[in-house]
């Protein structure tokens, strides 16, 4: 349970990341047009192919590395843009991808 309502917060916290991200990429109405459409191509992507009822959805082992590569993106390109707890989620990125490896060889 815990490491759905991590996984949950990191969802949650990647699309806050990405349209942190676009919408420093212009100024004004331009950045938080950029904002939606980087978050909603991270939703669009995400739901294709790593959500739980995703059609196409990556298989083990690669799903917890794809996860890390995309949060640790997101919060390392938000840091980079000025926002430091975006080292925050690279770095919960990284416990939830060692918790899943650990739950997987546990049970």
């Amino acid at each position: 349970m815990l490491h759905a309502a991590l996984a949950f917060l990191l969802e949650v916290a990647a699309l806050g990341a990405f349209w942190y991200i676009g919408s420093r990429l212009a100024p004004g109405a331009g950045g938080a047009v950029a904002g939606l459409v980087l978050a909603g191509a991270f939703a669009v992507a995400w739901g294709l192919f790593m959500a739980p009822k995703a059609r196409r959805r990556i298989s083990w082992p690669w799903r917890p590395l794809v996860g890390l590569a995309a949060f640790a993106a997101a919060g390392l390109a938000a840091a980079a843009f000025g926002q430091p707890l975006g080292l925050v989620l690279a770095v919960l990125a990284l416990a939830d991808t060692v918790l899943a490896f650990w739950l997987q060889r546990k049970y």
